[in-house]
């Protein structure tokens, strides 16, 4: 085996513990004597069909998998604070495999963190953790996280979950109290739909904020705090708890962005003690429901530049999003005045639909768990095909007597959506050589 140095001191000591059984744990499988090596998965060499060993470490993986959040850890502690690592020839002999039996979380090194059996997948339900910079954390006051960027904002948006959490570290500038200055200070829990920042922050102290910068807002782009807890004092130090933000030197990209904390970091920071802020600032203004019947885009802005479509633009999809989740139905009457059986659809065209759908659902209100499933997708040899099927979608729910709005939504029943779409794959007409669409038109998002 071919390792990459031994797991510091520091790092040992922040190691995860497992309530295992120490019996359970063969010393051929778990090696005991530190200190603890690290490994890149190009470092082990042992393959072959390995042993009886070889299947009881790959059945105890997934055990350990099951028991620990989605989480088999390369190394940890047990209660009796004993440690303990995975034998490197046995993961050799899983990893190497024509058809691999494992995968591998890996730290910032590229060394092996944590093993992923085959057969299982990752927890929904395990956190992750984004960390950033802030001048300070506020949310009695301050309701939203904010962006200089809205790319960025946008960006965590879609791959944010509703259990992932955001952790905010105090900056070393003098904009932040001397008390929390590389400190961290807090871990919040954000909507992963956009707002401007304003809308969300008391307004004296908005007011305030404006001062202080001259007038100019420094993080106009928002998302919405849905819920916030604050490290318990002492605070926490950041160069402690995450020396690799350190070591990287991150900072800078932490001043403007965020970065995804590795598994072991998410394990050291979710286990400092904290509170829960009782009250976050809130808005009086609506929901998605409100917004949607109301004439705001529940989504991203649309293009606001003309765009040519040709034959050589590739191939495209026309593809048809039903609204779900737990107040879809009640979005749906609110819009449709109560027609009993009647959806809210969204037909449009796409080069990559599945993404476009990712970029929609990113904005929608996670209290609501409103989400876009897809319903029909046809694929076309270039986008003039895709734009002639969905709007001949659109004229076939409209002679059955489908209600659109908002440009590229539709209301009507699924048997009306399912003929009307089976008419459009046969009659769609190719339109032109050429199409220009404007700005007006929302339906495409192009790579």
């Amino acid at each position: 085996m071919s390792s990459f140095g031994d797991l510091s001191a520091e790092r040992t000591m922040r190691l995860p513990v497992l309530d295992l059984d120490p019996a359970q744990l063969r010393n051929a499988l778990f090696r005991r004597k530190p200190p603890i090596p690290r490994y890149k998965p190009d470092g082990l060499e042992k393959s072959g069909p390995g042993t009886a060993l070889t299947r009881e470490l790959l059945d105890t993986l997934r055990d350990i998998w099951a028991i620990n959040g989605g989480k088999a850890p390369f190394a940890f502690k047990l209660a009796d604070g004993t440690t303990r690592h995975l034998d490197a020839g046995q993961l050799g002999f899983l990893f190497n495999r024509p058809n691999s039996e494992i995968a591998f979380d890996l730290d910032a090194d590229g060394c092996i963190d944590a093993v992923i059996p085959a057969g299982v997948s990752r927890r929904e339900d395990a956190p992750r953790v984004f960390a950033t910079l802030a001048f300070g954390l506020e949310p009695e006051v301050w309701g939203a996280f904010g962006f200089a960027s809205a790319t960025v904002r946008n960006n965590l948006a879609q791959v944010a979950t509703p259990r992932d959490r955001i952790l905010i570290i105090g900056t070393q500038g003098t904009e932040t109290a001397e008390a929390e200055r590389g400190k961290l200070l807090g871990l919040i829990e954000v909507g992963r739909q956009a707002v401007q920042t304003v809308d969300l922050v008391e307004p004296h102290r908005w007011a305030q904020h404006l001062d202080e910068f001259g007038g100019i807002a420094r993080w106009p782009y928002g998302m919405p705090i849905v819920s916030a807890e604050l490290f318990d004092t002492p605070l926490p130090e950041s160069r402690k708890v995450l020396p690799r933000v350190y070591a990287n030197n991150l900072h800078m990209k932490l001043a403007t962005n965020y970065e995804a904390l590795t598994a072991e970091e998410t394990t050291a920071v979710l286990a400092l003690p904290r509170h829960r802020v009782a009250d976050v600032w809130k808005s009086p203004t609506g929901s998605f429901a409100a917004n949607l019947a109301g004439g705001k885009r529940p989504g991203p802005p649309p293009t606001r530049t003309p765009r040519l479509l040709t034959p050589s633009s590739g191939p495209a999809a026309t593809y048809c999003l039903a609204l779900t989740g737990n107040v879809a139905d009640r979005v749906a009457e609110g819009i449709l005045r109560r027609r009993s059986g009647w959806r809210v659809y969204k037909v449009g065209f796409s080069n990559n639909p599945v993404r476009r759908r990712g970029e929609i659902t990113a904005f929608m209100p996670d209290e609501a768990k409103l989400g876009w499933d897809f319903v029909h997708t046809e694929w076309h040899r270039d986008e003039i095909n895709a734009y002639g099927m969905e709007q001949e979608v659109f004229a076939q729910l409209k002679r059955a007597g489908a209600e659109r709005f908002k440009g590229e939504m539709v209301a009507a029943t699924e048997s009306m959506l399912l003929e009307a779409w089976i008419a459009a794959r046969v009659q769609a007409k190719r339109p032109t050589e050429s199409v220009a669409i404007g700005p007006e038109h929302e339906n495409y998002f192009l790579d």
